[in-house]
């Protein structure tokens, strides 16, 4: 933060850029994943894309269309709830660590798999509810350590400083 470079948060690195980043987190910088068949999606491990970068811009919209998609909006307030709550920077991933919250938006703003893969996982219920209890098993592991090692006095301080 104080020499103001953008890091990457590819799981377990939480603490480092302060959660997910995904979805164009607004606070301290996010991205969206854009494939080259111009799905735009959340995350390269949240392969669900509500829309194409090459409609949008066919259609006179830019990036700011994109970024203001409901179901980004959606993951981008997730996000911003999940760090007012102090929520476990170990464990941000919207996909791996909170898979039913993902679900849940998925079922409401129905973005497409962008391939047959994502397609594959969205229909198997069994892979949904195996995601589901690694998060738990990890929230189980990584919870006491989160409030042990980052959220004392002054580590709180350095971790959630007000619109960082």
């Amino acid at each position: 933060k104080k020499h103001k470079i953008f890091l990457v948060d590819f799981w377990n690195h939480g603490t480092l850029s302060s959660g997910c980043i995904a979805g164009g987190r607004t606070r301290g910088g996010g991205y969206l994943y854009i494939d080259w068949n111009g799905h735009v999606s959340p995350c390269v491990f949240v392969p669900y894309s509500p829309v194409n970068v090459k409609d949008i811009y066919a259609q006179g919209g830019t990036l700011n269309d994109i970024w203001a998609n409901p179901f980004f909006a959606d993951i981008r307030g997730w996000q911003e709830s999940y760090w007012q709550s102090k929520g476990n920077w170990l464990a941000p991933c919207l996909n791996r660590d909170h898979h039913a919250i993902l679900t849940r938006l998925i079922a409401k703003h129905e973005p497409d798999p962008i391939d047959e893969s994502a397609r594959a996982a969205l229909l198997d219920p069994e892979y949904g509810k195996a995601l589901e209890y690694y998060g738990e098993l990890y929230e189980n592991l990584s919870e006491s350590i989160w409030h042990e090692q980052y959220l004392q006095d002054q580590r709180q301080k350095e971790f959630h400083v007000k619109g960082s």
